[in-house]
């Protein structure tokens, strides 16, 4: 007899879970960045300085049933590096999601976006680092 396929898509999100948050590693090799849990790096253009990712993006490819659960998934990883979440919108097919980390001397910033499709086949998720002046805050 064999299982439904639902059950085994459910089971293989739950290994795939689990084994993200399982491991010490969720950042991408070398950087300060977070993988995207259930997926596999394709490519990467990242200029990293000091562990730091300064500019570029890292692509990911694997099976996303709902792009807006996953990009909640990945800003834990975020916060765990010390990123602040500025967003996470979107729906189950396409979600979107932006954090920020003040640089030394506080007057720049990094900027990470990360923009997931999903797709059961060969959903794609790309965060793009970019940095950026601190807006300065309107006298009260």
């Amino acid at each position: 007899m064999r299982p439904h396929r639902p059950v085994i898509l459910l089971l293989s999100l739950l290994c795939g879970f689990l084994s993200a948050c399982a491991g010490n590693d969720h950042r991408i090799l070398g950087t300060d960045l977070p993988l995207v849990p259930g997926t596999t790096l394709t490519e990467n253009t990242l200029v990293v300085r000091g562990g730091r990712a300064s500019s570029g993006a890292v692509t990911f490819d694997g099976s996303i049933f709902d792009a807006l659960e996953r990009a909640r998934w990945t800003g834990r990883g975020f916060e765990k590096d010390g990123w602040t979440e500025a967003s996470i919108t979107g729906t189950p097919e396409a979600a979107t999601g932006v954090w920020t980390q003040r640089l030394p001397g506080g007057e720049r910033e990094r900027v990470a976006t990360l923009e997931i499709t999903a797709s059961q086949v060969r959903g794609v998720a790309v965060i793009t680092v970019t940095d950026r002046a601190v807006e300065a805050k309107p006298d009260s």
